[in-house]
């Protein structure tokens, strides 16, 4: 066998959605119990799909997780909180994605770092 070890595309989608379901998870637990308002609760899950979103290296896992994100925000932790709608909370998730793929790319072509002129 030679070369390097080349991963396959799914391996790395999978891994990906596996480690950012496993954080917004935490976060989603973490926002039910430490915040009573929902726009805690909202940043809270934002933030860890934004965590995420910067360290996914595929563009799919990157809204597989949002998506996720959102379903887990709306079906649990929303509605835990009693809340009659959440919708108006989502948008937040979704720019928080924005955010964090914006850090990659930024990050990646070497624009992001600081002290650089």
């Amino acid at each position: 066998m030679s070369g390097p070890y080349v991963e396959d595309r799914r391996v790395v989608v999978l891994r990906e959605l596996f480690a950012g379901a496993a954080l917004i998870t935490v976060c989603g637990l973490a926002a039910t119990v430490l915040f009573v308002d929902p726009a805690g609760r909202a940043v809270t899950v934002a933030a860890g799909c934004t965590l995420s979103a910067a360290w996914s290296t595929n563009w799919l896992a990157r809204a597989a997780v949002s998506a996720l994100s959102v379903l887990i925000y709306v079906m649990f932790v929303a509605r835990y909180a009693g809340m009659p709608t959440s919708w108006p909370y989502t948008p937040v998730i979704g720019l928080a994605t924005m955010l964090g793929a914006g850090y990659r790319c930024l990050a990646q072509t070497g624009h992001g770092g600081a002290g650089q002129h």
